[in-house]
């Protein structure tokens, strides 16, 4: 069984990556991670922290949901990831 890793963020470019993860998934009997990562911010004074409020890992889970509706659709297995910091890292150190 192969596994593909899946960065994800609900961006059209996404779903088309998922439509392909899709394919590949299938053809090669694939099982399939798909991540979705917030990015951190650097701390700063007064209280604010590392999670960018316009975008926190809450906005992440909702974007997998529409990954997971598609690939259960297609009966592909799957697991879900939602990470916070550097979203190249992450699927890197994912996969």
């Amino acid at each position: 069984m192969k596994r593909i890793v899946l960065g994800y963020d609900d961006t059209e470019s996404a779903k088309r990556a998922l439509q392909r993860t899709c394919e590949l998934a299938k053809a090669l009997e694939g099982y399939v991670v798909v991540v979705s990562v917030a990015p951190a911010l650097v701390p700063a004074g007064r209280g604010i922290g590392p999670i960018d409020p316009t975008d926190p890992p809450e906005l992440h889970r909702e974007e997998l949901l529409h990954a997971k509706a598609v690939l259960d659709e297609a009966y592909i297995a799957a697991d879900y990831v939602v990470g916070l910091g550097d979203p190249a890292d992450l699927i890197v150190d994912t996969a």
